[in-house]
C-alpha cells in the first residue's frame, strides 16, 4: 500500500502539564491544493475497529526513530479517540531530552502542525474522484485501510512538490478517465433523448393509423 501523508494545524501543549494533544485528522474539511487536486476525508473513513487493530506511532517528522508515544491495538502511551470533528490524539511528553525539546518547541510556537500517515485499502469503494463546480479535480475518501503514525512536523506534507513524490497519483490519467466518463454520460443522455423522441413518434404514428382505420 502506498503511504499517504496529510497535515492539519491543530496541535497544542498544556501549560500546566506535559500533555500534548490535537487532531491528526479533521473530517469533512477540504484540504488545500495537494498538487492538482483537493481532498476531503469523511467521518466514515476511520472506525473504532480500525484504531483497535492498528499500531500507531506518535513521532517527529514521520521518523519512527523519533517516537514519543505509541498506541498498539487500542492501548499504550498514545491515546486516540474519534468524535464528529475528527481523530483526536493525546500523549504525555516523555521526560527525556527529546520530549522536553518537543514540549518547548510547541509551547513557543516553533512547531504547530501535525500530520498523519495512512494508506487506502485496495478497493474501488474507498475513494471517489470527481470535478467540482469550478471544474477542479477533487477526491473524497470514505475509507482508510491502514494507519501508521501521528507526527509532529516541521514542514507539512501538503505542498505539491512533496505530495506527488509520496503518493503516486497520475493526475492526468484521472482527468482523462473523468473526461471519458463525462463524454459517455453525454452520449447516454443524448441517446435517451433520441429514444424518447422515437417512442413519442411511434405513439403518434400508431394513433394516426388507428384514426385512419376508423
Amino acid at each position: 500500500m502506498n503511504k499517504i501523508y496529510r497535515n492539519f494545524q491543530e496541535i497544542r501543549a498544556n501549560e500546566d502539564s506535559r500533555t500534548i494533544s490535537g487532531y491528526a485528522v479533521v473530517f469533512d474539511s477540504w484540504s488545500r491544493d495537494l498538487g492538482g487536486f483537493t481532498e476531503i476525508i469523511r467521518q466514515s473513513a476511520i472506525s473504532q475497529e480500525l484504531l483497535n487493530e492498528s499500531d500507531v506511532i506518535a513521532n517527529i517528522n514521520h521518523d519512527d526513530n523519533m517516537m514519543v508515544a505509541r498506541c498498539k491495538e487500542g492501548e499504550g502511551t498514545l491515546r486516540l479517540s474519534l468524535d464528529e470533528h475528527g481523530l483526536a490524539f493525546e500523549f504525555e511528553a516523555p521526560e527525556t531530552e527529546r520530549g522536553n525539546q518537543l514540549l518547548w518547541d510547541i509551547r513557543n510556537g516553533n512547531l504547530y502542525e501535525c500530520s498523519f500517515c495512512f494508506a487506502l485499502p485496495d478497493n474501488d469503494t474507498c475513494q471517489r474522484w470527481f470535478r467540482g463546480e469550478d471544474g477542479s479535480l477533487k477526491r473524497e475518501i470514505t475509507q482508510i485501510g491502514w494507519l501508521h503514525d501521528v507526527s509532529i512536523v516541521t514542514v507539512a506534507a501538503y505542498p505539491a512538490t512533496s505530495v506527488d513524490n509520496r503518493e503516486a497519483i497520475d493526475i492526468e490519467a484521472i482527468k482523462r478517465s473523468l473526461d471519458e466518463a463525462d463524454e459517455e454520460a453525454k452520449r447516454a443522455e443524448e441517446q435517451a433523448r433520441k429514444d424518447e423522441i422515437i417512442a413519442t413518434l411511434d405513439i403518434r404514428l400508431n394513433d394516426f393509423y388507428k384514426n385512419i382505420s376508423l
